[in-house]
């Protein structure tokens, strides 16, 4: 089941988004259920639903919200059963990276909390129908040539 089903399948705006909601459907669209032994992702999980449930909009954000989301965590499922399948590559070293995309550090809900309030403020009124990328510039950069010093 592809996430963009899950998502149209169920009103998003109608309750709060919870992350064990946000969970089930993760692992129903990844078909994989193991997190990992690291579960500090759900800190920063709850810190977002929390910022999205604290907002004015947040009933307006959810269906916006809750598809991306899900898409993260597939990702985060994903990325812990390759871990499992691949422990060779975890355990390898990277001496000097290929190419670095966007900007060399992870995002933070810090990142992502200013242009969410402003697309429930006023000031984004005629703003439709757009994607907008808060990723560092990672969707827009191809190759950075990084040369560490």
């Amino acid at each position: 089941m592809s996430t963009s089903a899950l998502a149209a399948g169920r009103d998003w705006s109608a309750s709060p988004l919870e992350a064990g909601v946000l969970i089930t459907a993760a692992e129903e669209t990844a078909g994989l259920s193991d997190w990992g032994d690291d579960p500090t992702f759900r800190v920063g999980l709850d810190r977002l639903l929390a910022s999205v449930e604290a907002m004015k909009a947040g009933p307006r954000l959810r269906p916006f919200v809750a598809p991306h989301v899900i898409d993260l965590l597939v990702t985060r499922l994903r990325l812990a059963d390759d871990g499992r399948r691949h422990p060779e590559v975890l355990r390898g070293r990277i001496v000097r990276p290929l190419i670095v995309t966007g900007m060399p550090r992870t995002g933070t809900p810090e990142d992502i909390g200013p242009l969410a309030v402003f697309l429930s403020s006023p000031g984004s009124d005629y703003i439709t129908g757009q994607l907008i990328a808060v990723d560092g510039g990672f969707t827009t950069t191809a190759v950075w040539p990084f040369e560490p010093k």
